[in-house]
């Protein structure tokens, strides 16, 4: 499987946003985890050519630094995320939500009403028990910006990738569990865990019965992938 990864900011989403474009952009996070889950589905890669996908995770970052290009600043998928909210704001964009539960979406649809007031939610959806026809007739009717969908591994990339093509939202992005930290119903790691590339750690001590397997089974199979070209990784050039 090969994959071609994109340095992607807010400056590129912003670009994209500001034009007029008759197909939307699905933007996905590429991180280890999301890597052995596109090889095991053996996608086909006119499919996987239809996803900008860039970097995310330290350990998508040692092995680019490392084996790729020296000079690779790490990215990291909620902070980018994070920011592109407060841009949004200034652009009073139009937004949609689809993921996890009702109740995470009601917390998340008020934090943003009184942190981001001119920004428009215009909907939101749990992401357990939903009708992917009225939702895309939703978003389509409503001219939306951006489509954040956050359905889990697995899911949310099987869901862009089966309805892309349907939705006139300018960008479908997929931010996996970030409507929980925007719900404030999970911490992120301490800022210096972060800085020093160890949020992953947090994540083991905090939630080691749901991302275990990720870790001590996931990484060293990704690994193991990369290193042997199961998995070819190239980074597009500026």
């Amino acid at each position: 499987m090969k994959i071609l990864l994109s340095n992607f900011d807010i400056t590129i989403a912003l670009s994209f946003l500001s034009k007029e474009n008759s197909k939307s952009l699905p933007i996905q996070y590429a991180d280890f985890n999301v890597l052995n889950y596109l090889y095991s589905e053996k996608l086909e890669p006119n499919k996987l050519n239809q996803i900008y996908f860039y970097p995310d995770s330290s350990a998508l970052y040692f092995y680019v630094k490392f084996f790729i290009d020296r000079k690779y600043k790490k990215i990291i998928s909620t902070d980018i995320q994070n920011s592109l909210l407060v841009e949004l704001e200034k652009n009073q964009s139009k937004i949609y939500l689809l993921g996890d539960s009702s109740t995470i979406l009601k917390r998340v649809a008020e934090r943003l009403k009184i942190k981001f007031p001119k920004l428009t939610l215009v909907d939101y959806c749990n992401g357990y028990n939903f009708d992917t026809e009225k939702v895309i007739t939703e978003i389509n009717k409503n001219d939306i910006d951006i489509l954040f969908v956050g359905l889990g591994l697995g899911r949310q990339e099987k869901w862009i990738l089966e309805n892309h093509l349907n939705i006139n939202a300018k960008i479908i992005l997929s931010v996996g569990g970030w409507f929980q930290y925007l719900a404030k119903n999970k911490k992120r790691a301490p800022l210096f865990l972060r800085k020093n590339h160890l949020e992953w750690l947090h994540k083991i001590i905090v939630e080691f019965p749901r991302v275990w397997k990720r870790y001590f089974i996931g990484f060293p199979l990704f690994m193991y992938r990369v290193l042997t070209k199961q998995i070819e990784i190239t980074i597009e050039k500026d």
